[in-house]
């Protein structure tokens, strides 16, 4: 190609990676572009060699970054003298020369550092309007299940990524821990610089190397943006998991508030409900079970009782648990426990949920153990030649005068729109939120309400409605069901601690006897070998060098 070509293809190649505006619209100018213009330039008598072949060539220009250096030259020699055999030395160096003298090669250079340039910028666009679309995500979600998938882990997958450099593979997350901390608390560059100076004297290196891999390294951590797109978008999904926590937490008080029977309760909030919230957090290993939520019963009860996770008593029964699930490191296991449950944003909600759940229930209960005030009150829809309708009203507290309380006119104390019984919303609303509505009763236009009788059995109360006995009773039983469950898997589980004392204090005896026989054996080797001339003192080792 003639220079006033090559300078048009040149000029033109940096224009397109100019206005590229996405990865797809860059030309595809690299490093193997070089390769096919040496196979097609650097030939003898025509004869081409593959683009391959100059692959030592490449290798040098990827880290030199010029073709007029020594180090470029020594390997576009070597090529020639292995791909073209029978040439003069002073061939080969005419033919690097006029290589070296053309401008493609520089040209070609100069469009990859450019493209590389220009790659990096689209990149972070992409990644700054990535950033910005998951905020909105986190902004504009009402739902656990509506946030992105934002967290620790992605945030070590891409320190991962920055860890790759010229002597090392990609580090394992393992060992990345620290510098994790320090970037997810937002420590300062000195700190972060630290802890990756910490993290590369782990390896087995020479002081040159460490501190070239240290180098780069902390260049490719401090300099990626993205990070700092992650660190923000933990703490904002965060926030938004809090924030959505207390909102569906206020409203399932109010709802536990507002309900005037058990069945108008929120469901699951049980005993289990927690125990499970809380084995369902119980992976601390990778590919470990969880704890079951049968071991974490007594957790469960003193957190339910009202202490807290800074209470000793809620402390020795977790350690208790760590000992139990993972008694060769139970110290970790329990720091790590500790750590992840106390920490739980959602716990302390349960709690609260739960309690007040059981506390309005015992309400009900007693509720229907005890005096219902009942009103009768005439239908003012009753048909014209119908029979007296009268609605029937109840509530739980004091015995309202009704006649005092409510106006003459009942149409006029329901706000215009609301479609309610104006009677039981405005004493729920004014003055008894226990008033409400419990059915009617039609008699003859010549019959009015006399005397009301109230039948009782002869232990003078008054049961609960089937519905309610039967949860009540089917509660009772499996609450049942679950300490007998509980029991035998203690009882369980001493049997098995007793046989293990009794195995491990078995195989101590073995070992002694063994190690009484193995003595003795030794003796009488040894008198064996000194009677065929061998002295005393002398020993001899064993295969595997040690003595015996």
């Amino acid at each position: 190609m003639s220079p006033e070509r090559e300078l048009k293809r040149h000029v033109k190649i940096l224009e397109e990676i100019q206005k590229a505006s996405n990865k797809e619209e860059l030309p595809n100018v690299t490093l193997s572009s070089i390769a096919r213009y040496l196979a097609s330039n650097a030939s003898f008598d025509k004869v081409h060699i593959s683009q391959t072949a100059f692959k030592p060539v490449i290798d040098a220009l990827a880290k030199y970054n010029y073709f007029n250096v020594p180090e470029v030259k020594i390997a576009f020699m070597q090529v020639l003298r292995e791909n073209y055999e029978g040439r003069t030395e002073e061939e080969y160096e005419a033919l690097y020369t006029q290589i070296s003298e053309g401008t493609s090669i520089g040209n070609y250079l100069v469009e990859i550092q450019e493209r590389a340039k220009k790659l990096e910028q689209l990149e972070e666009l992409q990644d700054l309007e990535n950033h910005k679309q998951i905020l909105n995500q986190i902004k504009d979600a009402f739902e656990i299940k509506e946030l992105p998938s934002v967290g620790r882990g992605i945030l070590n997958r891409r320190i991962q990524e920055d860890t790759k450099t010229d002597y090392t593979d990609r580090i394992a997350i393992s060992k990345l821990q620290e510098i994790s901390d320090c970037i997810l608390s937002k420590k300062d560059e000195q700190e972060i610089r630290k802890a990756i100076l910490k993290m590369c004297e782990q390896f087995e290196a020479n002081g040159e190397e460490t501190e070239l891999v240290y180098e780069q390294i902390s260049s490719q951590i401090l300099s990626d943006k993205r990070l700092g797109y992650i660190v923000e978008e933990i703490e904002k999904r965060d926030a938004k998991v809090l924030e959505i926590y207390k909102d569906d937490h206020e409203r399932t008080m109010e709802k536990i508030k507002e309900a005037k029977r058990i069945s108008q309760l929120p469901q699951n909030l049980t005993f289990s409900t927690l125990a499970g919230y809380l084995s369902g957090n119980t992976t601390i290993y990778p590919k470990a079970d969880k704890i079951s939520s049968t071991e974490l019963k007594d957790l469960t009860g003193l957190l339910l009782n009202g202490k807290t996770f800074d209470d000793e008593e809620v402390k020795k029964e977790l350690l208790k648990v760590a000992q139990n699930s993972y008694p060769e490191n139970s110290e970790e296991a329990y720091n790590l426990l500790y750590e992840k449950i106390a920490t739980l944003p959602k716990i302390n909600y349960m709690i609260e949920e739960i309690n007040y759940a059981q506390s309005r229930q015992e309400e009900f209960i007693g509720r229907n153990c005890s005096n219902v005030n009942v009103y009768f009150i005439p239908n003012p829809n009753t048909p014209v030649d119908g029979g007296r309708f009268y609605n029937c009203y109840i509530n739980r507290v004091d015995n309202l005068d009704l006649g005092e309380i409510l106006p003459l006119d009942l149409e006029s104390i329901v706000p215009p729109g609301m479609d309610v019984d104006s009677i039981e919303w405005y004493v729920q609303e004014k003055y008894d939120p226990t008033f409400k509505t419990a059915g009617g009763i039609i008699l003859n236009k010549d019959e009015t309400i006399g005397n009301v009788s109230i039948f009782k059995p002869s232990d003078g109360t008054v049961g609960i409605t089937p519905e309610e006995k039967g949860k009540y009773e089917q509660l009772k039983e499996l609450k049942t069901q679950v300490s007998e469950i509980i029991k035998d898997r203690k009882e369980k589980m001493k049997q098995f601690a007793d046989l293990q004392k009794s195995l491990f204090a078995y195989m101590d005896d073995q070992d002694a006897k063994l190690a009484e026989l193995e003595e003795k054996i030794s003796q009488i080797q040894g008198d064996e070998e000194i009677g065929e001339g061998e002295t005393p003192e002398t020993t001899q080792p064993s295969d595997n060098g040690e003595e015996r």
